[in-house]
């Protein structure tokens, strides 16, 4: 989405203009090597490139530095060339992916794939990633006021988008066309080969064919879907925790009958993969949230192995693994056979 692109960039350059400040040049921004807490902070990675201003690196001529498609000309040509610059345009590649879902190819701007991005975007996006670094911001300080300018402005035009859209006129779901499948309840072990299919995800393991969902908000702390016949909890758990944790979390809800009910349990991850929305659908950022958005990383019942289990970001729509270990969050579903 903008919201997280424009989130995560402001991030990656308040880590550059601070390292930039100290006479350290990265060399190898790219998305492997921004990793996110549990806070939605960014971490910038991998020193292992790195260098300060005017050193010198050793090796052959032949020897290239950085990440093909991420890096400068310049260092490409001459790593010993690179410069704060060099930094500025790795993050320009990075942003065109976040903000389209691909790499800039020299002939489509960012605009004509995401239509909420306008002529000023794609100005912006132009200069990070010039080809010649004469050309490109001067800073990531002034990068940064510019990207905040461009925040501003998209801020602006989403209130007065959404003010223009009175609620009869937004879809009735947001949640894709396919004929929705009876979904697995049943936990199961999955690795990686079989888990791809068992979850019917693509290549970056998101679903195939999205289940049109009809979430309704029951006012009691739960979110009925008349499509798939599930009862979601609203909120989930108040902070994240490990996979046995959220196991913990469902007992605790079935002993106070939550809502009434007392057969609560994890969702499986072809259940999880039912809240998906496409981030291709208009207006799509004038929806209120019916789920507590803070809540991003949801884990299910499947395992992917006796240590690990899988778990799905909710906000991006993909679905992964981790250890038992790692710390998500738990919201627990139930058949809605039965409820009026």
């Amino acid at each position: 989405s903008i919201d997280a692109s424009i989130h995560y960039t402001r991030q990656v350059l308040a880590a550059l203009a601070r390292l930039h400040h100290a006479g350290i040049i990265h060399m190898d921004v790219k998305p492997f090597n921004m990793m996110l807490t549990d806070e939605d902070t960014v971490k910038l990675i991998d020193f292992g490139v790195s260098k300060l201003r005017g050193e010198e690196l050793g090796g052959p001529d032949t020897v290239k530095v950085g990440t093909p498609y991420y890096s400068a000309p310049e260092q490409e040509e001459n790593p010993n060339e690179a410069d704060e610059r060099s930094d500025l345009y790795s993050v320009g590649i990075t942003l065109f992916r976040m903000l389209t879902g691909s790499l800039p190819d020299g002939k489509k701007k960012a605009g004509a794939i995401n239509p909420d991005l306008d002529e000023v975007w794609d100005r912006f996006l132009q200069r990070s990633s010039h080809p010649d670094r004469e050309q490109r911001f001067a800073s990531a300080s002034s990068m940064l006021a510019e990207l905040d300018l461009l925040a501003a402005a998209w801020e602006e035009k989403k209130a007065k988008t959404c003010a223009l859209i009175v609620e009869e006129s937004l879809p009735e779901n947001l949640h894709g066309t396919a004929d929705p499948a009876r979904l697995r309840s049943a936990p199961v072990k999955a690795g990686l080969k079989r888990a791809k299919d068992l979850f019917d995800a693509d290549e970056l393991w998101r679903p195939k064919n999205p289940v049109p969902g009809a979430l309704m908000d029951n006012g009691d702390g739960t979110i009925l879907d008349a499509t798939t016949n599930l009862l979601w909890e609203q909120g989930g758990s108040p902070y994240p925790g490990t996979w046995n944790e959220a196991q913990d979390y469902a007992n605790s809800l079935n002993r106070k009958a939550f809502a009434g009910f007392s057969d609560w349990r994890l969702p499986t991850v072809n259940e999880l993969m039912s809240l998906f929305i496409e981030n291709a659908d208009p207006y799509q950022f004038c929806l209120e949230p019916i789920f507590d958005p803070a809540k991003q990383r949801i884990w299910s019942a499947d395992k992917k192995s006796y240590v690990a289990a899988w778990y799905a970001d909710v906000e991006f729509g993909f679905v992964w693994w981790q250890d038992f270990t790692c710390f998500f969050h738990a919201r627990v579903v139930r058949s809605a056979k039965g409820i009026d």
